[in-house]
Formats: C-alpha cells, sequence, structure tokens
C-alpha cells in the first residue's frame, strides 16, 4: 500500500509517464522524460498497479502548499510556513516579507494532505482531477502576524524587495467535496 501511495503522489507531482507491465511481475514507472523507470516488485506495489495493463485509474490531484513539522525549516528551500516560523523566532526588530505582504496563498497541514490521499485512493467515485488544500487564504502579511503570535510577538512588518509568485493562489474544493463529500480542515492557526 504504500508503495502505491507514493507511486500516486510522484504521479501527481511529477508527471509520471505510465511504461505498463514488464514481464508478468513487475511494474515501472519514468519520473520523467529523462530518467530511467522505477521497478514496483509485485509484493510492494498495490494491485491497481501491478495487475492491469492500463494506466491506474486514479485522477491526478494538485497539491497546494503542504506543510508540517519534519519539512525543511532553513536553507532557502523551506516553505512559507516554516520559513515565518523561523522567522518569527529569529526577528527582534521587525519581520521581513518579500514584497507589499499582499499576495495571498492556502496552506495545507500535511494530516489532511496524508488523509486526502487516502480518500481519493479509496474512492471509487473520484475521476476528475482534483485539488488537495485547503480554501483558507492568507496575506503574507496577515501569515507573519499569525507566525509572531506564536511567539506572543507583535513586531512591525518591514516588506523589502524580494521574489513574490503571482499575487493569488487558493485551492478550489468544489470537486473534492462533490466527489468524496471532504475537504481538509486543519486551518493554518492550528497546523
Amino acid at each position: 500500500m504504500l508503495m502505491c501511495v507514493l507511486a500516486w503522489i510522484g504521479a501527481c507531482l511529477s508527471r509520471i509517464f505510465w511504461q505498463g507491465r514488464l514481464g508478468s511481475s513487475t511494474t515501472a514507472f519514468c519520473l520523467s522524460v529523462d530518467s530511467p523507470p522505477v521497478i514496483f516488485p509485485p509484493n510492494l506495489a498495490f494491485r491497481k498497479f501491478t495487475h492491469h495493463p492500463s494506466p491506474p485509474s486514479l485522477p491526478p490531484s494538485s497539491f497546494h502548499n503542504v506543510y508540517g513539522p519534519f519539512g525543511t525549516w532553513k536553507g532557502g528551500r523551506e516553505k512559507a510556513p516554516a520559513a515565518f516560523c523561523r522567522k518569527a523566532v529569529g526577528s527582534t526588530e521587525h519581520f521581513e516579507v518579500w514584497g507589499d505582504g499582499e499576495q495571498t496563498r492556502s496552506f495545507m497541514y500535511v494530516d489532511d494532505c496524508v488523509e486526502g490521499v487516502l480518500r481519493i485512493m479509496m474512492s471509487e467515485t473520484a475521476v476528475k482531477p482534483l485539488n488537495l488544500g485547503t480554501e483558507q487564504m492568507v496575506s503574507m502579511n496577515e501569515f507573519a502576524e499569525i507566525a509572531m503570535s506564536f511567539e506572543s510577538k507583535s513586531l512591525p512588518i518591514k516588506n523589502i524587495p524580494g521574489p513574490q509568485g503571482v499575487r493569488g493562489r487558493n485551492s478550489d474544493n468544489t470537486l473534492i467535496r462533490e466527489q468524496l463529500g471532504w475537504e481538509p480542515l486543519i486551518s493554518i492557526q492550528d497546523g
């Protein structure tokens, strides 16, 4: 089951190309056009992947800003929640936010992501591509205030030049609610 989950997540994140069956006992997936196939023996792969000559019937999903306790928190590769918490702990005079801070995002706690992945994989009705994220949209300035609240700090926000990405991005959970009767529930304040 674990290999099935990993293969499906890889398909959603890396646009895996189905390679079909190799012989009678293995299944291969290519992580990209240039990469060699990843081989899953049948004792590790989920039955749905190893015994069908056609692509898996699971819908692709779009993950929206997943974060959690074991994510990277420094070094430039961290997600915004970890970076903002690091800044909240280390800042003493002001809290730096790139751009004007009005760009918005939604964030999904890893527990909700795992729950969503399992629900999608076990569903017989999920057939369309699904967004997997929360609809709670927060500006970066608001998110700085949330991060500082965990440290009981109230520092001025200093908007500085830096990458901002798109102005706003949020998960539309209409289809996941319709197809699964569920959506992520953990707020950014609680995650």
